[in-house]
């Protein structure tokens, strides 16, 4: 007699390993792209580059990698009133290929075109795809299910570990456009691993499947405050355009236009749930805590996404790279944070689990903490680093090793957790646009961290790192302070 036992991998649903794999092949095209990014853009034409000056390709870097992220919350949206999860990450890794191999095709209208491609694509998939796996764990499992994202948070990584020593040693020893291709060959891999597993994907809850939309008149009142809220954004950015707080006609008036709209964005969605009577006073206390972690994850990203901006020029710059005779390509060394993250990930797994039983497992407003005081001492590591090359010496890798794997413990302190948080505490009829907002940190992150690289070129290297440092232990502190009512808000 067949066993009506669902299948499991590692204890955990089987769906797990397909979504796990999905990722990774997105992670992989994602940090192809990023490890190739600012080297191209500051690279002289003469050497196939476009010649930018750093600040000027840090805020397209802001911007993109941003964008990247802001995308999820109107594809979060789509997927979970329309699409369902399950297509909407098909639909966007085809988009995310196009875009990678529209790449491929030399000029600025297919670098911006496909770059546009890449972040519609990632609204719609990354988003669903992560807001699934916890989908397939029950009430009650949270150490279970935060296990099951630090597995998830391998595949990321190892995609994240594999793509710069493939499309960044391509594009920085063949071509540039080179790497971008082989950052699309590798989402093509990943399309065809979902379709194998798409058939076990459908045990979604039919909560989070696609309903058919209602006539005009007869919409419910939350999606017609949705449409109010976006056209609301819209007037909001028309008016700043007008008023001259930002300018969306050039690079760095984009970018700070667009972090208005993430703002905003943010403050749209914790108000309306906070103020709908659709949702329970314990539901509001919920979300209310998402927006706590929402400003430490932002400010967490800020100082992780240096390793793409101002450090990949440090390490093209000012470290040493020859390695027994042999000059590594400063792109490569982006493998360096991901590698530590897939070795350290597994003792994750098995550490909050293990603190759990044990009745110790640290809160979640203390994982963030904890993550955020090691990202602020990854920089304190690089201030002697930036001190030595000020004075012309290139110097050991060893520094930026070093820097990498405090980061790499506090992304594994903060990442998958918030990722788990957001997924379980959200009310599930905005579990999409609830990961779009965990999202929106990482893109408020993201586009700090790129108008940072302008500052970089204007202030010294030391003092650079040392007020990196200054302003992620600070936030670490106070992620402390505000631990016990953070956390009595989540347990409402």
């Amino acid at each position: 007699m067949a066993s009506s036992r669902p299948a499991a991998f590692l204890g955990h649903p089987i769906q797990l390993v397909t979504l796990s794999f999905t990722e990774m092949w997105e992670r992989f095209s994602y940090y192809g792209m990023r490890a190739l990014l600012v080297l191209y853009m500051v690279s002289p034409p003469e050497q196939g580059g476009l010649g930018f000056n750093p600040g000027h390709a840090g805020a397209i870097y802001g911007l993109y990698t941003s964008l990247v992220y802001l995308a999820a919350t109107p594809g979060g949206w789509i997927a979970d009133t329309y699409l369902g999860l399950r297509l909407a990450i098909l639909i966007g890794a085809v988009v995310i290929a196009a875009g990678h191999f529209v790449m491929l095709l030399p000029g600025l209208a297919a670098f911006y075109l496909g770059m546009g491609l890449i972040i519609a694509g990632t609204g719609f998939l990354k988003p669903t795809v992560s807001s699934m796996v916890g989908l397939f764990y029950g009430e009650g499992e949270s150490a279970r299910r935060d296990a099951g994202y630090s597995i998830f948070y391998m595949g990321i990584n190892l995609g994240a570990l594999l793509a710069p020593l493939v499309c960044g040693f391509l594009g920085q020893t063949i071509g540039w456009h080179v790497g971008f291709g082989a950052a699309g060959v590798g989402m093509v891999l990943g399309i065809g691993q979902y379709l194998l597993g798409w058939k076990r994907l459908g045990a979604v809850p039919a909560a989070v499947h696609p309903t058919a939309a209602p006539p005009r008149g007869n919409r419910k009142p939350a999606e017609r405050g949705r449409l109010k809220r976006g056209l609301l954004l819209l007037a909001v950015v028309g008016l700043l355009q007008y008023l001259g707080v930002v300018d969306l006609r050039s690079v760095d008036g984009l970018a700070r236009g667009v972090m208005w709209i993430i703002l905003l964005a943010a403050v749209a969605f914790f108000g309306s749930v906070l103020g709908s009577a659709e949702y329970s006073a314990a539901e509001k206390r919920r979300v209310g805590s998402l927006a706590f972690l929402f400003a430490f994850s932002g400010i967490f990203w800020a100082g992780s996404e240096q390793a793409g901006s101002s450090l990949n020029i440090f390490a093209e710059k000012s470290v040493d790279l020859t390695i027994v005779g042999l000059a590594l390509p400063a792109s490569m060394l982006q493998s360096t944070l991901p590698l530590l993250l897939l070795v350290l990930a597994p003792l994750f797994t098995w550490l909050w689990p293990a603190l759990a039983r044990a009745g110790r497992e640290p809160s979640t407003p203390v994982k963030f903490a904890i993550g955020l005081i090691c990202m602020g001492l990854s920089f304190v590591v690089l201030v002697p680093a930036t001190r030595l090359a000020a004075g012309g010496t290139l110097v050991s890798p060893a520094f930026l090793l070093a820097a990498y794997f405090l980061s790499a413990v506090g992304e594994l302190c903060l990442s998958p957790v918030g990722l788990s948080t957001f997924s379980a505490v959200a009310p599930e009829r905005v579990i999409g646009q609830a990961m779009g907002v965990w999202f929106l940190s990482m893109a408020l992150g993201n586009l700090t961290a790129g108008r940072i690289l302008g500052l970089a070129g204007r202030v010294s290297a030391p003092t650079f790192a040392l007020g990196m440092a200054l302003v992620v232990l600070s936030a670490g502190g106070m992620a402390l302070l505000l631990r016990r009512p953070v956390q009595r808000l989540m347990q409402a």
